[in-house]
């Protein structure tokens, strides 16, 4: 469809924001190519029944991302499209109103796949994006005041007076009115219903305290035992918070004990610290006097040995004085006695003589033999030191060997462990569970770190006898789960955590179970077999596990409530599922099923098959292959070392046998030595015995006479006495120069010896003050233990005290009036039992319900004292909610009936329009309501506009002109009416679009679409007014179509929008 602008008249008003300038359709339900050029004011669209007047509307609602529904019409996209083709299109250009620039929004239908795409000024956007330009606009498609298609006018026609009000609400403003209308609906709801609980419990709280009224005696002695019974509570309160105190005596004089162990250590460590700091200068002297002493004494040692020389030269000389003195004493014995001492000697002489001739010269046997043995000692010495470096060589590859071996053994040995098997499979099938392996070992090494006993992780601690067992507990926990490790206490849960956390990557997973492990896993009503099906166990039933281990199962998989069945519990299943409806999972040998009920319809069951896994790592057993390969390495590295061991005992054998070679031959060589060493000193005697035998002979010979003898002997006398006496002068020079020499020695000595004493009773100190310390320390260490270990215990009995007896002013009041000793305490205790004992209640069902009653009355005052503070609260927002609804609304209805009426007057009729609901309903908001009455003949009385008593065009009459007066308080940019005027009377009709087009010339009104198939001829038009006409059908020319559209131009006098098929 084209259009074209008028050439005779200009045409005058402004667009407002959010209204139509555009529409083009492009393969639409009758079209194959049209565009509609809209203008400001009304839009009066004309053309006979079948032109496609409401396909208008159609590709409006659809390009505005309007819902197929809100037409009336089709719900598929793909009915839109004109038939035969493959897609249409619709273009929609949207009115800036001068603030900003038009949007033109195009829509592309595919037939295909019943989709469209979206784009806004050519630029590709999405659904979202156009809803929200719309929204920005003010453009509300579901609002049947504003858009009103032709097939939603009857649905308009029939909506209630409360309908009314909100679509009125919608088309006013931003909807401001409506949201808070739907606010105070909702606070009335809520208020309603609160008034109702209230009333309830009131009511019920009035029956509770009536029912107290006929307890009588039964519940006086109930009310005294339990006075009783609280006084005992409130004695062994006082028992267990006296032992708190106690232990906290206790801690206070253990922590005095260890700071003064803490300043024994620290006395101890300075007074090994000083002796210490003592020892080092002594060192450094003890130094210098060994030097100065080593010095004095070789000093020393040199002048000794050349005074020692001097005293062997003086008694040598003292010896032949002595020699010549005899001599002269005896000079007068017989030359016989000479004579015969000269013989003597030449015996002896001869006999020397003859002895070392007889031993001889060195042989060359002896030479030869030295020679062969000192070969035979180095080339066995050659060989033992070969063999035993050979030796040292094959030990350290002994030494590998057998680490290899140990290692290998260490890998088997872990391979066929199956807890290390299990948790190498979990590292490998996550990247997230590595780290596992490294985790558990140091948990294994570190158990004694926590107060009490670290599982984990749960795969290690499951020990399952059969297949299938193992192949519905791998289905049934998920696999994250068997890297949990469990603690039993919150302080073992943080300090695993962080060590995992400092010294491994990963680790697993850390919870704290901390409640009681030996509670049962199954509710008292639940049957863990059921025989008629052949189930005989649930899940945690058939495996081991430690108990806290199966409560962590049992809380993450609901392994309590997993039935094991046998292949006749899966022949029966579906009769199973119908008649047990508690059972959520089975497991059979050869699938898994499992029972899901919807949240929203405990009725809706739905059930998964899927089929029982293989056990993937709770039923494994070794390493496999790699086991293989480990016991072929480990049989080669034994070869290996027994080859070595071989090796290293024929190296031994060797090294033996030259070291015994070695040995015999040094033996030899040894005797050879001795031997060859003894005739060498006796050579060396002999020689020593000839040439004394020959100087005393000479000296013998020498004496010819006896007077001659004495006067020689007399001169050497003199001589020799002459040189003694000067060798005694020079001896004594040289004492008296090495004494000062002897004397510097001496002190050094004693200064040596003094530093030597004072550093080893500074030795001595500090090794007794280091061991003083380290008994301090011990003390210390030892009393530090006591210390936590009290610590502890208070923490535990700090802890019991506040779980069973927590502390509070009125039981610290009550210790007040109890007894104080440990002793009378008890006696306490033991006497109100007994007197609690002897109070005998008739009725113990009356004091239950007094109880009961009694905790039933505190809970429903509290809950009516929240109640009246909720209620309160929700008057107080529901008057301020209503004080900013109410008048607003009552001025629109009064803006809104001022307008109606005067347009039903000039029409001759009288309307009004009022808020209803107001007086009758003060709190239901959802009753408020929008009456419009009416009144088309003078004989009646305003009435409500309804369908039993206004006929169809005057119900159209009515709901064209309420449109029309909601233009004075709406802000739509544009407003689309489709065949309105269907049913009405031809005066009624005239003067209801003489109030359109009244309305359309105002300033500030909103853009109007009315399509009708027909106008009344000589209706009055103005410039605001402009009427397309279609003209669409397989037989209409082109000429005549634009003759007569010019026609009517000149008879209606107004512009005419001519349309012709494309």
């Amino acid at each position: 469809m084209d259009s074209n602008r008028s050439r005779k008249r200009p045409r005058t008003g402004a667009f407002k924001k959010g209204s139509l300038k555009r529409i083009k359709l492009e393969n639409f339900m009758t079209y194959k190519k049209a565009e509609v050029v809209a203008k400001p004011s009304l839009n009066v669209i004309l053309g006979p029944n079948g032109t496609g007047k409401s396909s208008l509307v159609c590709a409006l609602c659809l390009g505005l991302a309007g819902r197929p529904k809100l037409l009336g019409r089709a719900d598929n996209l793909r009915d839109y499209v004109l038939r035969g083709k493959k897609g249409g299109s619709v273009e929609v250009t949207i009115s800036g109103g001068g603030e900003e620039r038009d949007k033109t929004i195009r829509r592309e239908l595919n037939s295909k796949d019943n989709t469209s795409t979206w784009t806004i000024d050519e630029k590709p956007a999405t659904m979202a994006e156009v809803e929200k330009l719309k929204d920005r606009m003010n453009i509300q498609l579901d609002n049947l005041c504003q858009f009103l298609p032709q097939d939603r006018v009857v649905e308009f026609a029939r909506l209630s007076p409360t309908d009314l009000l909100l679509e009125t609400e919608k088309a006013i403003g931003n909807s401001r009115l409506c949201e808070q209308h739907k606010e105070l609906m909702e606070l009335g709801k809520a208020s309603r219903l609160q008034r109702q609980n209230m009333a309830a419990i009131e009511k019920e709280l009035a029956k509770a305290k009536q029912s107290q009224e006929h307890n009588g005696q039964d519940v006086e002695n109930y009310e005294l035992r339990q006075s009783l019974f609280e006084t005992i509570e409130a004695a062994k309160a006082k028992k267990q918070w006296a032992e708190v105190h106690e232990r906290e005596m206790r801690l206070e004089e253990s922590r005095e004990k260890l700071e003064a162990a803490k300043r024994a250590v620290a006395n101890a460590a300075d007074k090994e610290e000083k002796a210490l700091k003592s020892i080092a200068p002594l060192k450094a002297d003890k130094v210098l006097y060994m030097k100065e002493n080593d010095s004095t004494r070789k000093q020393c040692e040199s002048g000794a040995c050349a005074i020692k020389r001097l005293g062997n030269h003086a008694s040598e000389q003292v010896a032949e004085l002595k020699g010549h003195a005899e001599g002269l004493e005896n000079g007068e014995e017989d030359s016989q006695k000479v004579c015969e001492k000269i013989k003597s000697k030449e015996d002896a002489l001869a006999k020397a003589t003859e002895q070392l001739k007889s031993l001889g010269q060195v042989s060359p046997q002896y030479k030869t033999n030295m020679d062969r043995l000192r070969v035979l000692v180095s080339d066995s010495n050659t060989k033992a030191r070969c063999y035993q470096r050979d030796m040292g060589l094959v030990e350290q590859e002994l030494s590998q060997a057998i680490r290899h071996c140990n290692a290998i053994q260490d890998k088997l040995k872990r391979l066929n462990d199956i807890k290390f098997q299990r948790i190498r499979y979990l590292e490998h099938r996550r990247p997230a569970f590595r780290g596992l392996l490294q985790a558990y070992e140091w948990v294994q090494k570190n158990q004694h770190l926590f107060r009490s006993h670290v599982y984990g992780p749960l795969c290690a601690e499951v020990v399952v006898a059969d297949k299938q067992i193992a192949a519905c507990l791998e289905g049934t926990v998920p696999l994250h789960v068997w890297t949990y490790f469990v603690t039993q206490t919150r302080e073992d849960s943080d300090k695993l955590r962080s060590c995992l956390r400092d010294h491994m990557r990963n680790g697993g997973s850390v919870l704290c179970y901390n409640d009681d492990s030996t509670a049962p896993l199954h509710p008292p009503n639940q049957a863990t077999a059921i025989p008629e099906f052949g189930i005989a166990h649930t899940l945690d039933e058939v495996f081991e596990a430690p108990n806290a281990v199966k409560q962590v199962l049992n809380s993450d998989a609901a392994i309590s409530r997993c039935y094991i069945g046998t292949r006749e519990t899966q022949e029966c299943l579906e009769e199973l599922l119908q008649c047990r409806h508690d059972v959520s999972r089975v497991c059979t040998p050869d699938e898994i099923v499992s029972v899901k009920v919807s949240r929203y319809g405990g009725g809706v069951r739905s059930t998964i098959h899927r089929a029982t896994p293989q056990p993937a790592f709770l039923t494994l057993s070794s390493g496999g292959d790699e086991v293989d390969r480990l016991r072929n390495d480990l049989l080669k590295a034994q070869q290996v070392m027994r080859d070595l061991q071989e090796q290293q005992a024929e190296h031994e054998k060797d090294y033996r046998q030259a070291k015994q070679s070695l040995d015999a031959a040094k033996k030899e060589k040894n005797e050879l030595t001795n031997k060859e060493q003894k005739r060498s000193e006796q050579c060396k005697k002999l020689k020593i015995q000839i040439k004394t035998h020959e100087r005393v002979l000479r000296k013998l010979r020498k004496r010819n006479s006896p007077k001659g003898e004495g006067s020689e002997c007399e001169q050497a006398l003199e001589a020799g006495m002459g040189d003694y006496l000067r060798e005694v002068r020079h001896g004594m020079a040289k004492i008296m120069h090495w004494w000062p020499v002897y004397e510097e020695h001496a002190a050094a000595a004693l200064r040596l010896a003094e530093c030597s004493m004072k550093l080893t009773e500074s030795t001595n100190s500090a090794t007794s003050m280091k061991i003083d310390k380290k008994r301090h320390q011990r003390i210390h260490n030892q009393i530090v233990h006591i210390v936590r270990s009290d610590e502890r215990k208070l923490r535990e009995s700090e802890k019991d005290a506040e779980h069973d007896f927590p502390l509070s002013q009125e039981l610290e009041a009550k210790f007040r009036e109890l007894p104080d000793d440990d002793e009378d305490l008890e006696d306490f205790i033991e006497e109100t039992q007994m007197q609690a004992n002897g109070i005998v209640c008739a009725n113990p069902a009356a004091a239950q319900r007094y109880r009961a009653n009694l905790q039933t009355i505190s809970r429903l005052e509290k809950e009516l004292r929240e109640q009246s503070v909720q209620l309160q609260d929700l008057e107080a927002m529901i008057a301020t909610r209503k004080d900013e609804w109410l008048p607003d609304l009552r001025k629109v209805v009064e803006k809104i009936n001022k307008t109606f009426s005067r347009n039903f007057a000039k029409i001759g009729c009288a309307g009004e329009v009022r808020l209803a609901g107001e007086d009758q309903y003060t709190d239901q908001y959802d009753k408020y309501a929008v009456e419009i009455l009416v009144k088309f003949r003078e004989e009646e009385d305003l009435e409500p506009l309804d369908a039993t008593r206004q006929s169809g065009g005057e119900r159209s009459v009515a709901t064209m002109l309420y449109l029309i007066s909601l233009q004075d308080v709406t802000e739509t940019p544009f407003r689309v009416v489709d065949e309105i005027n269907q049913g009405m009377d031809a005066n009624n009709e005239r003067k209801v679009f003489n109030q359109l087009v009244e309305s359309a010339s105002l300033p500030g009104t909103p853009q109007c679409f009315l399509i009708t198939p027909k106008l009344l001829p000589n209706l009055s038009y103005s410039d605001s007014v402009t009427v397309h006409t279609l003209f669409n059908g397989p037989n209409i020319e082109s000429v005549g179509a634009l003759e007569a559209s010019e026609q009517l131009e000149k008879l209606c006098g107004c512009r005419i929008r001519k349309a012709i098929p494309v």
